[in-house]
């Protein structure tokens, strides 16, 4: 938002930090809660609960995803329909190709982040014992594969 222009978003640039970063703490502090008491569970009521926390804790993160898409949706768009307040400081970084590649992986991730959560709420709100709870593809995909940056420009793929 600074790069553009702090004057062309409806809400100052700090409230998206704040409210995100307390959103994902509740959410994980739900998922792992859930976690934790459904791995101790002695009782089949107490692995229910725990599992109906980390579905609580997983519908959090999805709702608070949309709400920080709309909110970058909206941004967004501000920018396009008002391109006069972009910060001039920043002209020439917003035109090179690293900062549109950056924007790029941006949007990568929060795809890819949207849809493991929305996957494995999917997942989760079927119990244990459901079919896509025991398909192996689906999670290898969608769990072990991550990216490993060594500077700007060396990428390695890697399977956990």
């Amino acid at each position: 938002m600074i790069v553009y222009g702090h004057k062309i978003s409806a809400i100052p640039p700090v409230w998206y930090t704040r409210f995100f970063i307390f959103c994902d703490m509740i959410s994980l502090s739900l998922q792992g809660a859930g976690g934790g008491l459904a791995a101790s569970a002695n009782r089949d009521s107490t692995m229910e609960t725990g599992n109906k926390l980390m579905l609580a804790g997983l519908i959090f993160q999805i709702v608070s995803l949309v709400i920080f898409a709309g909110a970058c949706g909206h941004f967004f768009f501000r920018v396009r329909k008002v391109p006069s307040l972009k910060d001039p400081l920043y002209r020439r970084l917003r035109s090179t190709a690293k900062f549109r590649g950056f924007l790029w992986a941006m949007g990568v991730s929060f795809i890819t982040i949207f849809t493991r959560c929305v996957y494995r709420a999917v997942e989760l709100g079927g119990g244990w014992n459901n079919k896509l709870m025991r398909e192996e593809l689906p999670f290898i995909i969608l769990e072990s594969w991550y990216v490993r940056c060594d500077g700007l420009s060396r990428w390695t793929l890697l399977i956990a």
